[in-house]
């Protein structure tokens, strides 16, 4: 039987105009955020009393001796999920640019401060599931300009933390993007080129993907009757620069986002689909990595 608060609600929603409801609705949105914003910053105060070895170590957050503010750029990483399976790498980081981690896991985000990073609490529950805690770990990488701490940049740089980016070469990257008046630019992948089908047969290799086989195998027959090609350029996306300036960067994050939640944590086979909508992606070089 239907509680008499739950029918007055419900007789409200009947009666209040449109307009009224619209102010409502953003009154909570508001305040929702704000309680969310809360719970971030409490969280960062936890840490350091949690961990005070790092507050001697923590990065400058105002970013005062930042020496590359001009390209206002930053590079933006992400891990979600237990420690144990954890596969940061502490090495700190030396570059000027700032460094944001977004982590779940107070463990490995207080790693990350250690490293030099600027943390981003997210306030998810910390599971052993790979797939769950890799779908987590997405929102930074697909929609960073949903993040209030990465508004004020221009450009970012989204990397798999595994991977050792040259930064000294960061201005060259992004004169690539300007030049192209690109929205975003990826490396073009080395040896699973040509083909979705070659991405999705190699995501088969490893147990959380193949968890999800049916998945992606729905989304790829959904994309190719819909007029999208098997046969089409494919990229790596373990390295993306954005801009963040150019109009279709922030449609292109949320029709990826859209997709992933269709096709599976496989992130390439969906971009893959995603570029062949988009004409302003072009191409990193495959050096990106210190030798």
């Amino acid at each position: 039987m239907k509680s008499l608060k739950f029918i007055l609600i419900e007789s409200l929603k009947l009666i209040i105009p449109k307009p009224i409801k619209k102010l409502i609705k953003k009154y909570i949105e508001t305040k929702n955020l704000q309680k969310i914003q809360k719970k971030k910053k409490l969280r960062l105060e936890y840490l350091a009393e949690e961990y005070p070895m790092l507050k001697s170590q923590a990065p400058d957050i105002n970013l005062s001796n930042i020496s590359e503010l001009s390209l206002n750029l930053a590079v933006i990483s992400s891990y979600c999920g237990t420690t144990s399976n954890a596969t940061f790498n502490q090495i700190p980081i030396k570059s000027s640019y700032p460094h944001y981690f977004a982590s779940n896991n107070d463990e490995v985000l207080a790693l990350a401060v250690k490293a030099n990073y600027i943390p981003i609490y997210l306030d998810l529950e910390i599971s052993e599931c790979p797939i769950l805690s890799c779908y987590q770990a997405k929102a930074l990488k697909i929609i960073p300009h949903t993040f209030n701490e990465l508004e004020k940049y221009n450009y970012l740089f989204w990397r798999d933390d595994k991977i050792s980016i040259n930064l000294s070469r960061m201005h060259e990257f992004v004169r690539l993007v300007d030049k192209n008046n690109s929205s975003m630019a990826l490396r073009p992948h080395d040896f699973l080129h040509g083909n979705v089908l070659f991405e999705l047969t190699e995501a088969m290799d490893q147990e959380r993907y193949r968890r999800q086989r049916h998945k992606y195998i729905a989304y790829v027959t959904e994309e190719v009757r819909k007029g999208y090609k098997l046969e089409t350029q494919t990229y790596r996306c373990g390295a993306i620069l954005r801009n963040m300036k150019h109009p279709d960067t922030i449609k292109i994050n949320d029709l990826w986002w859209e997709h992933i939640n269709r096709c599976g944590i496989e992130d390439q086979i969906s971009f893959d689909f995603i570029a062949q909508r988009f004409d302003s992606i072009t191409k990193l070089p495959h050096d990106l990595e210190y030798n």
